[in-house]
């Protein structure tokens, strides 16, 4: 949501999409960077069950020696040894201690990053039940 407050956190939503028989625990880690310098940290663990979706709401911190500029806002997912990434370029424009978001020309900023967890997995499933 903008406009945010420095020195607390902003709220965003993400989406996962199991694309296999995962019945575990993902780890999505989420940053905002600068010209390759992590600014804000965040990391959730969310189990996902066998080819289920998920939509969740996450929140990361916004310094506040923050300052306006052009960002790029990461969500990744961790299973195993597979990981998928996704990612968009922000601009933050930073007016009186707040911060006013804009994602690809929108006032607003609702960030869904779209992630597909364990591709090969579900290839080789799909190989699997195509044999039987």
């Amino acid at each position: 949501q903008s406009p945010i407050e420095l020195g607390s956190f902003f709220e965003f939503t993400y989406f996962l999409k199991g694309m296999a028989a995962i019945n575990d625990d993902v780890q999505v880690n989420f940053w905002i960077e600068k010209e390759g310098e992590k600014v804000s940290t965040g990391s959730d663990i969310i189990y996902m069950g066998s080819f289920e979706e998920k939509t969740e709401q996450a929140k990361i911190f916004l310094p506040t020696s923050i300052e306006s500029g052009v960002y790029q806002f990461y969500v990744e997912v961790y299973h195993q040894a597979y990981s998928a990434r996704s990612y968009r370029t922000i601009e933050i424009v930073v007016k009186e201690g707040v911060a006013y978001i804009q994602f690809q020309g929108m006032q607003v900023l609702k960030i869904i990053g779209i992630i597909i967890i364990s591709i090969i997995p579900a290839i080789i499933e799909y190989i699997k039940y195509k044999k039987d």
